[in-house]
Formats: structure tokens, sequence, C-alpha cells
């Protein structure tokens, strides 16, 4: 996990990051006075954001959504930024999964892609021409905007934001200080908040970010629904696909003579929270993470990447190198001497928190029905 920055950067970070709030509340302010416009679309949207910069388990949740639209019989499609892809857009994005499909459009709309193939989902800079391009070819009964919350451009029906119950105190505060886009007075325009990765967080921290959650409630009137992430188990690289079956741990402990030993694995990631998800291989599996290899989010596998990972895997004597799904949408084709798997991660929110009304999840599929009727 980043660091807080030092009183030096602090002192150095001050202005720009009062400039940088200054600037994103005159922005707000030009959207709620009517300044700038919101352009309406033919269907509902409903926008999955957050507040904050980077890895507060936005994309799970987007995937869970999505999923639990198809159990109630809605159509939906999904736009993007495809951030770090290098495809402008207004495009749709394959459902193929490959290496190429990865570096054009991002690689968290590619793992969107291939893991609803029967879900349009398209990226391009502009929320408003994306939904246009989408209903163009698609006939949805909703949009999903993946990251949307301060693209305002675009009139949305239903505002979710995601806050991410392991993040740092230090991150809410403005970028670049922080990682705060907005503050938290923009929650008034949320209807339900999601509680990410609840089962991650030190009680400490998940008291400290429920309480502020329960003031802010108050004044803005939005619904509070917990999110846990878990491994649900690992597939294979080269059988990874959306039907693969996935098996919760195919690392059963090997024995020499009396004495079990823990598997030992090395991770390799570019996502925003790297050391959640080796806690969660610990956990899941029982083994120990010999060597995380942690990349910037949303970094480019070079072939240099894969050749040092691999490398330190034999070195190591790892039983596997440990993947995320979206880092998987960077590695096709790739056979390392070492196994290699890639795990499944789900989001899925707690059905039994007494922090929160008991109806809330009830609240939001009631909601988004109406959107639709």
């Amino acid at each position: 996990m980043a660091k807080a920055p030092s009183a030096l950067t602090d002192l150095l970070l001050t202005l720009p990051s009062s400039a940088f709030k200054r600037i994103a509340k005159l922005r707000g302010s030009m959207y709620d006075s009517g300044v700038l416009t919101s352009h309406a679309v033919p269907v509902p949207v409903v926008s999955i954001g957050n507040i904050t910069a980077g890895g507060t388990g936005k994309t799970p949740i987007t995937s869970w959504l999505t999923n639990e639209l198809k159990q109630r019989g809605l159509a939906c499609g999904i736009v993007s930024r495809g951030y770090g892809g290098t495809e402008k857009g207004p495009k749709r994005v394959p459902a193929d999964g490959l290496d190429e499909t990865a570096l054009r459009f991002g690689d968290e709309p590619s793992w969107l892609a291939a893991t609803h193939p029967e879900t349009p989902v398209v990226i391009g800079g502009d929320r408003v021409r994306d939904v246009e391009e989408l209903l163009k070819h698609s006939s949805v009964q909703m949009v999903l905007a993946d990251d949307a919350f301060q693209h305002r451009r675009l009139k949305r029906d239903l505002d979710l934001v995601v806050i991410d119950a392991t993040e740092p105190r230090w991150h809410y505060r403005p970028l670049p200080l922080g990682r705060m886009r907005e503050g938290f007075e923009s929650l008034a325009r949320a209807k339900f908040v999601f509680l990410s990765k609840t089962n991650r967080a030190s009680e400490e921290q998940l008291s400290w970010i429920r309480g502020n959650l329960r003031d802010l409630q108050i004044r803005y009137k939005f619904k509070v629904i917990e999110f846990e992430s878990v491994l649900a188990g690992f597939v294979p690289l080269k059988e990874n696909r959306a039907d693969a079956a996935v098996v919760a741990n195919p690392f059963a402990e090997r024995r020499d003579g009396s004495t079990a030993k823990k598997s030992r694995f090395v991770v390799m990631t570019a996502i925003g929270r790297p050391a959640v998800f080796s806690d969660m291989v610990i956990e899941q599996t029982g083994g120990e993470v010999a060597e995380a290899f942690e990349f910037r989010d949303h970094h480019v596998f070079t072939e240099e990447d894969r050749k040092r990972v691999q490398s330190r895997a034999v070195q190591l004597k790892a039983r596997a190198i440990l993947v995320t799904e979206k880092d998987a949408t960077k590695l096709h084709g790739w056979e390392p001497k070492v196994a290699c798997y890639v795990s499944r991660l789900i989001a899925r929110p707690v059905l039994e928190s007494s922090h929160w009304e008991a109806t809330a999840l009830q609240e939001l599929y009631e909601t988004i029905g109406r959107l639709v009727r």
C-alpha cells in the first residue's frame, strides 16, 4: 500500500491540492446550476463510480450487477472510458480475451467483455457518444456507465458510488495530496453507496469509515450496502474462459514424510491494491507468497516482465504464478515454465449486516426495476 506523503511533499502539494478541490467544486456547481448541461439518452443509465482515484473494487461490482440484471431478465450494456487502451472510441470491445484486445481497449473493459460475452461493452472518452454507439448496434433496456460519477455530461437515472473500506485515511484528501476526485459532499448525488472489501479492512478502519458514512447518510439520505471480496478459486491461465471450471484450491499441501509443506507462490499484479490480493491468496490457499511483483495499475506486461517473473518463480521453486483476471487479459498465450493460474475474485453483498438498513439491497433492485418499466 502506498505510503502517506512526507511532511515536505505535504507542503509542496497543499496549493495544487487546494486548487484541484476548488476546480472540482466549481465544475460541479456549474452542472448543478445548469450552466453545463447533462445529455439524456433513450434508455435508463446507471452510473457506477467512486470519489477516489483507482482500486476501489468498482469493476468486480460492475460485473456483479451485470449478473444480477441478467438473472432478472434485464438486457444491459456497459460503457467505459477504456483507460490504458490505445483506442479512442467509441468502439465495441471484442469478447475474445486476447492480449491485443486489452492493449487496444484497456484491461478492465476487456475483462468485462470476456466475462459477459452476451453484454455489449463500448469504450470511449465521451460517454454520451459511447451510449449512442452502443444503441446503434444493440437492443438493451439499460446502460451501466462504468467509472462515470464525475462524467456528468451523460445524464444518469441512478448514481451508485463505491467506497473502499480498506482505503487509508490520507487518501481522503483532494488530488494530488490524497486520492479524492470530489469531496464527500458529492455523495448528495448518490442514491446508493457500496462499501467494498469490508472483509479485508481492519476493525479500526472499518469503524472509522462506517462512522463517516453514517454522518453523511443523515445529511444526504443515501442507502449503504456493504460488499465483501472473495477468491472463488483458480483456473489455469491456458484454460481461462468465462465458462471454465473454477477449483477453490487446486494447491493441496504436499507432504515430505510427516512434515506438511506450504505451497509457495509468486504473485504478479498490475492492480490498484496489490497487497489485498496477496493476503487473499494466502488465506485461500493456506500457502505463502514467496515474492510479489507489483506493477502499477493497468501496466502492460512486457516480454522482459514475463521472463523476470518466470525466472524468479523457478528460482524460488514456486508451486505456481498467480495473477488476477484483469491481468490475465494481458497474458494470453503465455506458457511459463512454472504453472500459471488465474484467480477468480468476486464481489458480493453482505446480506446480514447490522450496521445498515436490512432492506437496502431489495430497495436497489426495486429502484432499478422502476427505471425500465
